[in-house]
């Protein structure tokens, strides 16, 4: 099995908060990034993380920077 992790991923996991991540696969080969953290997930409790469940939605939703590069030029 790979070690490699998504870039996205990695930035997830980089929250001070998050304990771990995984993919798991749904139906039609749908993957959902997991996220377990270390604090109450329910609004109501005294351990709620707003700001850090906000870290974890814009680093999973940052878009990432691809670079390519061209072995030859068309003419």
């Amino acid at each position: 099995m790979s070690n490699h992790k998504a870039i996205v991923r990695q930035d997830v996991e980089r929250i001070s908060e998050v304990s771990r991540t995984w993919i798991e696969w749904g139906e039609q080969g749908l993957k959902t990034l997991v996220v377990e953290v270390t604090f109450d997930t329910d609004p109501n409790s005294i351990d709620f993380n707003q700001a850090a469940l906000d870290q974890i939605e814009k680093a999973a939703s940052a878009p990432t920077l691809t670079l390519a590069s061209r072995v030859g030029r068309r003419r």
